[in-house]
Formats: structure tokens, C-alpha cells, sequence
């Protein structure tokens, strides 16, 4: 009787507070407590804010921080402040609000998005500075998974893989990370690990 209430879950984070956030097919956002049972439902359609839930899949979930979640659907990009509940669009100058986030990371003191209109810089999670890294530059910018490590942002796209080499300039360059199988640089990259030794 407590238990998920859609058969199809795209998402799941984990928040310290011992919460799985559930981002599902047709039923929205499902917050449930693995003792306590089910928490709260953010259904499609429901106000929590400036814009409803989508009604289409939530396929991405991200902890940005302690108190905000990210979530992207097919057609728009929820900014979900948990405490008090507070939605609205994550909203980048420069961006069409229905565009697709498929992707997140924290690196350094930048929050980057990345969908299929390219990566995208934010200074911070309420950052209202946002820069399209990919824009003008000869890589793929349909981005499907981004990777925070201490020395890299790894940024799978739909042909390949490529790294983020920060340097003092405004724009970060991009360069295709050398791989000894080259196979790979023309593959859509479904997810990207580190593993335990790096």
C-alpha cells in the first residue's frame, strides 16, 4: 500500500536525509523514505510554484545541493528547492525553457548543464550567468551524461567522448579526450563512472 506507485522509474537520487527521490514515467516525482514508507508524490499537473509538473517522463534527477534538486523532462527543466517546496524552471539566458537537460554536474564552483542544445555554464545553482560552452565550436553538442572529476569534466554526447580543460579565459576549451579505441569517439555515450582506483 506504501509502496511506488509507477512501474516505470527513469530517475532515482539519494538525499542525506535518507529520502529516494523517484523520477518516474507518468506519475511525476516520487519522494519515499525507506523505513518511514512513502512521503509525498509531486504529480503531474500539481503547483508547487511557478509551473506545474510535467507530465511527460522525468528522466534526469540531480542534486545540485542540500536544499535543491534538478530535474529534466522531455520538455522543460524543474528547479526544486526542497525546504519549503518551491518549483520553478531552471531558467539560462540564452535558452528555450522547454529544452531538454539530460545531463548535470557540480565541477569546481560551476553547476553545468548539458541537453541536445549543448553544454551550458552556470556560475553556482541560482547562477543567473549561463554560457553555452559547445556554442561555435566543432563538437558534438547533443550531451547525454557529464562527470565530475578532480581533474576533468568528462561530457558524453551522441558521437563520442570529450573532456572540459579549464583555463582563465571566459570560455573553457574543449577537447576530445584521446582514447587508445577510437571506436569510441563516434559513440553515444549512455553513462560514464569512476571507478574506486582514480
Amino acid at each position: 500500500p506504501n509502496g511506488v506507485r509507477d512501474s516505470q522509474i527513469f530517475s532515482v537520487i539519494a538525499t542525506k536525509d535518507d529520502h529516494l527521490w523517484l523520477g518516474t514515467g507518468s506519475n511525476g516525482i516520487e519522494i519515499i523514505h525507506p523505513e518511514k514508507g512513502y512521503v509525498q508524490q509531486l504529480q503531474p499537473g500539481q503547483r508547487f510554484g511557478s509551473i506545474p509538473i510535467p507530465d511527460d517522463a522525468i528522466e534526469t534527477l540531480f542534486l545540485a545541493d542540500q536544499q535543491t534538486v534538478l530535474a529534466g523532462s522531455n520538455w522543460s527543466t524543474l528547479h526544486i528547492k526542497r525546504q519549503p517546496l518551491l518549483v520553478k524552471a531552471l531558467s539560462l539566458k540564452g535558452r528555450e525553457l522547454d529544452a531538454f537537460s539530460g545531463a548535470f554536474a557540480n565541477h569546481h564552483s560551476n553547476l553545468w548543464v548539458g541537453g541536445i542544445d549543448g553544454l551550458w555554464r552556470l556560475s553556482g545553482v541560482d547562477g543567473n550567468e549561463a554560457i553555452n560552452v559547445t556554442k561555435g565550436k566543432p563538437v558534438d553538442y547533443r550531451v547525454s551524461k557529464l562527470l565530475s572529476t578532480k581533474d576533468a569534466l568528462w561530457v558524453g554526447t551522441w558521437k563520442g567522448l570529450y573532456t572540459v580543460v579549464e583555463s582563465d579565459a571566459v570560455l573553457p576549451e574543449l577537447k576530445i579526450e584521446p582514447v587508445k579505441d577510437t571506436f569510441l569517439n563516434q559513440q553515444y555515450i549512455t553513462d560514464l563512472a569512476q571507478d574506486a582506483k582514480q
